[in-house]
């Protein structure tokens, strides 16, 4: 029986397209602001620097360690940003319409979960973001294992849906969770939900 469904943010019901111009572009010019370097140069050290990091490092996705080392508060960068967020409105009428909890669960930051979502976070009952709830980089088999406990369920009574197929599919399979990945198509995705509730189903 399916008891929540888990949403990735960024690249589900977020475009990416914002989170990727404050890591691509506006860390960037902070970077290159603060060591006097051009923008490309400054792409380039960063990169190296995460590449180093490696993805289930948590400064991988901490907004607030980088803001603490270049000097710039991360809530004006959003608000001055000429890429703000675009959320999915077919997938979040979708959710709205679901008796079924939905939760969040995301890489990134509180702040970035509570900007792109804005008011539409009254839909979900709990949002969990990897770095401010778990100290840690990336959605590891282990944070699935503890979101369950948490929700005091069982692993297999939640569905995840997101896009990357390691951190989203991978990881919370071999957490007993149930995995949908998400590929661009929002009718495709909502027709397989209804698929996996009604052969799963649900706690009303």
């Amino acid at each position: 029986m399916i008891k929540y469904v888990s949403w990735d943010l960024q690249g589900t019901l977020s475009e990416a397209a914002f989170s990727d111009n404050f890591w691509l572009e506006l860390l960037p010019a902070a970077y290159a602001a603060k060591h006097v370097c051009d923008l490309a140069t400054a792409k380039a050290q960063l990169w190296e620097q995460f590449k180093a990091m490696g993805k289930y490092d948590i400064h991988y996705y901490d907004d607030a360690y980088w803001a603490s080392q270049l000097g710039f508060n991360t809530s004006d960068v959003l608000r001055h940003a000429n890429v703000q967020p675009s959320l999915d409105s077919a997938l979040l009428s979708y959710i709205a319409s679901l008796t079924t909890p939905n939760i969040i669960l995301s890489t990134t930051t509180n702040l970035f979960i509570d900007y792109e979502l804005g008011d539409k976070k009254a839909l979900f009952a709990r949002t969990y973001s990897c770095v401010d709830d778990f100290q840690t980089g990336g959605k590891t088999k282990e944070i699935y294992e503890a979101i369950a406990r948490q929700l005091s369920v069982e692993p297999h009574d939640i569905l995840h849906i997101g896009d990357n197929d390691e951190m989203d599919i991978t990881n919370a399979t071999r957490a007993g969770v149930h995995a949908l990945h998400y590929t661009g198509d929002t009718l495709a995705l909502i027709t397989a939900l209804q698929d996996i509730l009604a052969t799963e189903g649900t706690e009303a």
